[in-house]
C-alpha cells in the first residue's frame, strides 16, 4: 500500500527517493554526539563559570600539568559569554544535524554557519587563541560530507 487514508487526506507512507543514506546517518549520529557534548560542556561552564574560575585559579596542578592550567585559565579569561556563545552555536549545530537527519536541507545551513562561527570563537574571545587547523579540517570534512547529500534533501 503506497498511501494511507487519514481524515480524507492521502499521505505517502514512504518515498524510496528520500531514504536516508547510511553515510548520512553515520555523520548525523557523530554530529549528535559531538554537538550534544558541546551543548553539555558549554552549558556546564556557562552555568558554573565562577566556580570553575575559582577552582582552576586556586588549585595547584602537578608539574606535568602546568601547561594545562595555563590553557584552562586562558579559556576562562574569555569570560562567561564565550561559553554562552558556544552553547548557542552547539545547539544550532545539533539542530541542523536533526534537520538533516529528517532530510531537510535547511539543516545544512544551520550546521555549516554554526560550525564556521564556532571555528572563529577562540579567535574572537581568547587572547593568543590560535587557529586550530585540526578543527578546521574536521569541520571541512563534515561540511563536505553533508554537502554530498544535499541533492536528496528537500
Amino acid at each position: 500500500m503506497d498511501a494511507i487514508e487519514n481524515n480524507n487526506e492521502t499521505q505517502p507512507v514512504s518515498n524510496p527517493l528520500h531514504k536516508r543514506p547510511q553515510m548520512l546517518a553515520v555523520i548525523c549520529i557523530l554530529t549528535f554526539i559531538w554537538s550534544g557534548y558541546g551543548v553539555l560542556y558549554n552549558f556546564t561552564y556557562a552555568l558554573f563559570y565562577d566556580t570553575f574560575k575559582e577552582l582552576f585559579t586556586t588549585t595547584e596542578f602537578p608539574s606535568a600539568y602546568k601547561e594545562m592550567k595555563t590553557a584552562l585559565l586562558q579559556v576562562l579569561a574569555a569570560g562567561r559569554i564565550f561559553f554562552v556563545a558556544g552553547l548557542v552555536l552547539s545547539f544550532f549545530s545539533l539542530f541542523g544535524a536533526i534537520k538533516m537527519w529528517k532530510l531537510q536541507k535547511k539543516g545544512f545551513h544551520f550546521y555549516t554557519i554554526s560550525q564556521i562561527i564556532l571555528l572563529m570563537l577562540p579567535l574572537i574571545f581568547i587572547k593568543s587563541g590560535g587557529f586550530q587547523s585540526i578543527d578546521f579540517l574536521i569541520t571541512a570534512m563534515f561540511v563536505t560530507m553533508y554537502a554530498t547529500h544535499l541533492k536528496i534533501m528537500s
